[in-house]
């Protein structure tokens, strides 16, 4: 792909998985058991698996083989592709039983330390204490250490690494609970991995950040590879780099996912610290969460399910520590009050579905199951394959426990017999052949997606993707997309992707008392390349309130959901999807695009984007100047007319725009000719010169027709531009209904 991160952690990948077969290739490895040693090669669909196996004195089993596990994915049992253990020392076993030295970039873990602010003083020493433990007795040398605390946002105040009197500082800095003092730990964390990215020409800049948000329109860069020879490429060095920008692209996704989750940071950071560790490929990866615990109410439950499908995705393992310590107050208790005071309610209120306080009783029901802030730190680390250390002051044994656990565990990879990538959830089961009294302890199941995207999948999600697969496309009410290219950079082309539907397909919900309406909506929007893979998921969840008296008129507008990516040259298919969970009406629909050919010597034209009307930019959206290509004169917006049809009783003129983008060393004038189409005949054509280019060699045209000059009917629009000696074309379809 384009970005840095990518290449670097594609190059990492390569090293840390070609190293094993370089060293079996000098021992006697015939001897040994194929199916023990078989080197972790790993290809994109291929599902990884860790398994912690204890015996009935809860000592880990370590004399297993491959012969003695099976996997089932959904039921059905899958072949075992790889097998290897995972020993109690620095060194790890490859396919010929020679040993890495430690340090090297044949293998590493993952450990990310998190700590919640929102504790008690004695809480916060707790944690202290075991994380320095931690630091102090538990690392081995290829482990990678980071430090996040959340707080009012989420912090990183030490990058993923092997320093250990920086890690120190880091957890002190944090669990002194003075914000100044940590605060600026974190400030300088973050600096430096910003350095990391200065180097980076704009299109790598760009690919580390998470294009869910607004791109900026980047002039052409010519990138030069400074990599060199590949001979004098350092592993570890490449590994460094690729886990440390995993730390900058948490904290860069992080405040997406806060906007998108309505504010939850306890989910939203747990989500984006599991993210950022998608693309690296790491012996084991763990996160250590100390925290008392957080409520997890129905308005948030959803997102929370999509933490633990992350995690699972990614392979990250959560052990919790309670670092509230011995509880003399048994947390049921709390829970089961509140079913007794609800249960009270119910028989002065026969109605269960009835609103009161902004909550029904049955809503009060599903949240009071939730209360016990423990129950939800056991489900977040037993669903990923860890456990919580809880009600004790001494959590010491607890993490005896568990470095015991990260240090002696099995490592499966299966290739699953399900090819259909649907996007929904499958269950991991993993079960011993070997007669005995064990217990086996893994993740829990994935979502099946062929992705190259970094995002998640989300909890709101997964009904999207059911819509997107059905044989018969769902179309409950009119859904109309549109990709639009534009200049990006050298490698690459931005592009505009759009969404609409009419608001009025939506149900409202009206609130008497309030006066007031609200409704909800889900939208999710796939990009595919030719290989049917996702390159980019792209979706949010909306809800939409106002006072009563003006829904009538919000039920008039289209709901436009727009975002630029960034996609290399090729054939795509953008899948949309748009769904109201209350009424359960949705509509999808699939089109193709093609991104041209990025040539910085030859005249480019942009997508022709036909248009009902200009838009006055917001003050915000003026803050942000040029970084939307359609945004003209940094003044007015031009909304596409992503429907492409045209009332001659409603719309006045064919708006038309498109960019011209010049080579550097062009001086000449440019024309162009706009020529109209119908029944395969040319109807009509106008012709005329461009202004000049701008400083960036960019020639931002619009121009105007009336529709009364157009019968009835199906339209292609072909803009050709041309300064003499070059030429560039391209093409736009509408239609003029009456």
């Amino acid at each position: 792909m384009l970005s840095q991160i990518k290449k670097l952690c594609a190059l990492a990948i390569a090293v840390c998985l070609t190293a094993a077969p370089f060293a079996s290739s000098q021992t006697t490895a015939n001897n040994q058991s194929p199916s023990q040693d078989k080197p972790l090669r790993l290809r994109a669909d291929e599902v990884i698996v860790d398994a912690v196996v204890l015996d009935k004195r809860n000592r880990s089993a370590n004399d297993l083989t491959a012969d003695d596990f099976e996997i089932y994915e959904d039921g059905v049992k899958q072949k075992i592709l790889s097998f290897r253990f995972e020993a109690n020392d620095a060194a790890t076993t490859t396919a010929g039983g020679a040993s890495a030295p430690a340090g090297s970039a044949q293998t590493f873990n993952l450990v990310s330390l998190v700590f919640d602010a929102q504790t008690t003083r004695d809480g916060a020493q707790r944690a202290r204490k075991a994380a320095l433990d931690f630091i102090d007795t538990g690392m081995q040398p290829n482990d990678y250490v980071a430090v996040f605390g959340i707080d009012l946002g989420l912090l990183l105040l030490a990058p993923y690494t092997n320093d250990k009197a920086l890690l120190r500082q880091a957890v002190e800095a944090f669990t002194s609970r003075e914000s100044k003092k940590y605060l600026a730990v974190a400030q300088e964390a973050r600096r430096q991995l910003e350095s990391l990215v200065e180097p980076l020409s704009d299109a790598r800049k760009i690919g580390l950040a998470d294009l869910g948000t607004d791109a900026d329109s980047l002039p052409a860069v010519e990138e030069k590879d400074t990599r060199g020879n590949s001979n004098s490429i350092d592993p570890l060095k490449v590994m460094l780099t690729t886990i440390n920008l995993s730390g900058l692209r948490t904290l860069r996704t992080f405040e997406r996912y806060e906007r998108e989750f309505q504010g939850w940071r306890s989910v939203a950071a747990l989500l984006a610290i599991i993210n950022g560790q998608k693309d690296v490929r790491a012996g084991r990866k763990t996160m250590f969460y100390f925290s008392e615990g957080f409520a997890v109410t129905t308005a948030v439950q959803e997102q929370f399910k999509s933490v633990i499908s992350a995690a699972n995705t990614c392979g990250v393992t959560v052990y919790s520590f309670d670092i509230a310590g011995l509880r003399i107050e048994n947390p049921n208790q709390q829970t089961a009050l509140e079913h007794d005071t609800i249960g009270q309610g119910r028989m002065r209120n026969a109605n269960p579905d009835l609103v009161q306080n902004g909550v029904s009783s049955l809503g009060r029901t599903e949240e009071a199951a939730r209360i016990n802030t423990l129950t939800v730190l056991d489900e977040l680390s037993e669903d990923t394959g860890g456990y919580v250390v809880k009600n004790t002051n001494d959590v010491t044994e607890g993490l005896k426990r568990i470095l015991d656990e990260l240090r002696n565990h099995y490592v499966i990879t299966y290739l699953p017999t399900n090819r259909n990538y649907d996007g929904k959830f499958r269950r991991i089961n993993v079960k011993l052949t070997r007669a005995g009294d064990y217990k086996v302890r893994a993740r829990r199941g994935y979502y099946g997606l062929r992705s190259l995207d970094d995002a998640p999948v989300l909890a709101y999600e997964a009904p999207l993707f059911e819509r997107l697969n059905e044989s018969s496309p769902v179309h409950d009410f009119p859904l109309y997309a549109q990709a639009l290219h534009f200049r990006g950079t050298s490698g690459a082309r931005q592009v505009a992707v759009y969404v609409t539907f009419p608001i009025a397909a939506l149900k409202f919900d009206v609130n008497d008392k309030a006066k007031s309406f609200s409704s909800r909506f889900a939208l999710l929007a796939l990009i595919k390349n030719s290989d049917n893979e996702i390159v980019r998921k792209l979706g949010q969840e909306f809800t939409l309130r106002g006072p009563v008296a003006q829904m009538a008129e919000v039920k008039k507008r289209p709901q436009m959901y727009n975002r630029l990516v960034l996609l290399a040259p090729g054939k795509y298919t953008l899948e949309a999807v748009a769904q109201d969970p209350a009424s359960g009406k949705a509509s999808a629909l699939r089109i193709p695009f093609e991104v041209p050919e990025v040539k910085e010597q030859e005249m480019r034209l942009s997508s022709v984007v036909m248009s009902q009307g200009v838009n006055p930019l917001t003050e915000e959206q003026k803050k942000q100047g040029g970084r939307h290509p359609l945004y003209l004169e940094g003044q007015a917006y031009f909304v596409p007319n992503v429907a492409q049809t045209f009332s001659l009783s409603k719309d006045k003129n064919l708006l038309i725009h498109f960019n011209v983008y010049l080579p550097a060393d062009s001086t000449a004038r440019v024309n162009a000719t706009l020529a109209f189409f119908t029944k395969g005949a040319l109807y009509t054509q106008a012709d005329g010169a461009l202004p000049a280019a701008d400083a960036t060699g960019r020639i931002a045209y619009a121009t105007s027709f009336g529709t009364e000059n157009f019968p009835p009917g199906d339209y292609e629009l072909r803009v050709t531009v041309s300064d003499g000696a070059r030429r560039a074309v391209s093409t736009a379809v509408f239609t003029i209904a009456p």
